[in-house]
């Protein structure tokens, strides 16, 4: 990727990386780099985001099904055929000959490679829908910086920040706190509720009512974002800004608090249970989305799961620093 040449026109344009970029399969240095040119190179970003839009529809379409009796009937057609082509061949010939007929073997043979081709068709649409539900929820993601960053530009650089502080954010194991300062986008209008659900994992849309301070559950947002209820995380911070490439703010569901509950034997686990194969889409300070089986992604490879190396939680635990990722539930305690 460092040796294309790059420029406004989108030269240098390699649409197999780019299409791998799309379905996380890049290393972190080339989509590093990948990200870099799509803030700098308007062709790549259009190119970019034709191939998001393209994958969304696959993933929209219903995974193919072996229709009942394929093999079956295929057999049938390919013994129609040979019957045909010998009924023609006697009558060219004028002279009588035997019907040629499929041995067992060769009927069976026939139907394997039937089966097989099914086999691999199947799963191989199977794996392009769910790359592309995969893309939707990096989508999904992107716009929600979008809507922090909007929301930024309206308020003083805040980017999240609860209603008032707040000491304790679990209570016997469930979290109770931790996502109204995300929730703000959808009151303020800036996201729609739709995009707070990841396509892999499911969910529930919800009708937004003048009485809501959080998501009615988690149901209803399948991310977590990072810890704000101490005070309001800011753009401009001169601490944040230096390190806003690594600074995690929200990241597919955290695995050590599924469903809102802390499960101390969870706290070693990588990755979200949002996707089947294993992995999350993260969102950065710096706005750019990635896609990554590790937990240890945030700054100077910080855990964004757990507060430093803590283990056990009482719900009054704070991030060790600024810099510090905490992903937290969303959507807890309704």
């Amino acid at each position: 990727m460092a040796s294309k040449n790059s420029s406004s026109s989108g030269a240098g344009y390699d649409p197999d990386l780019l299409i791998d970029f799309v379905s996380g399969g890049c290393d972190e240095q080339a989509a590093a780099q990948i990200t870099q040119r799509l803030r700098e190179e308007p062709e790549l970003a259009r190119q970019h985001q034709a191939i998001t839009r393209l994958i969304a529809l696959m993933a929209a379409a219903p995974p193919p099904e072996a229709p009942a009796g394929l093999a079956q009937r295929t057999i049938q057609r390919v013994r129609t055929i040979r019957q045909t082509e010998a009924l023609i061949a006697d009558q060219q010939h004028q002279r009588p000959v035997s019907l040629s007929t499929f041995s067992m073997r060769e009927l069976i043979a026939v139907a394997a490679v039937v089966v097989l081709m099914v086999a691999l068709l199947v799963p191989s649409m199977q794996q392009a829908r769910y790359i592309g539900m995969r893309s939707q929820c990096a989508a999904n993601v992107g716009q929600i910086g979008a809507a922090m960053n909007h929301a930024a530009n309206q308020h003083q650089d805040v980017l999240l920040s609860a209603p008032a502080p707040l000491d304790r954010w679990m209570s016997d194991g469930r979290v109770t706190a931790g996502s109204s300062g995300l929730f703000r986008l959808v009151k303020e209008r800036l996201a729609e509720p739709d995009v707070f659900q990841c396509p892999c994992a499911g969910g529930q849309s919800f009708t937004l009512t003048q009485d809501m301070l959080d998501f009615p559950s988690t149901r209803h947002v399948g991310y977590s974002s990072q810890y704000c209820l101490r005070g309001p995380i800011r753009r401009n911070d001169p601490v944040l800004q230096p390190v806003a490439h690594e600074m995690a703010l929200l990241a597919d569901a955290t695995p050590v608090f599924p469903g809102g509950l802390f499960r101390p034997d969870r706290v070693d686990r990588a990755v979200s249970d949002n996707h089947p194969d294993g992995g999350q889409n993260v969102l950065y300070l710096d706005w750019h989305v990635f896609w990554t089986d590790r937990s240890d992604v945030g700054v100077n490879g910080d855990n964004i799961w757990l507060i430093d190396d803590v283990t056990n939680y009482t719900g009054r635990e704070q991030p060790a620093s600024p810099i510090d990722s905490f992903l937290l539930p969303s959507g807890c305690g309704r």
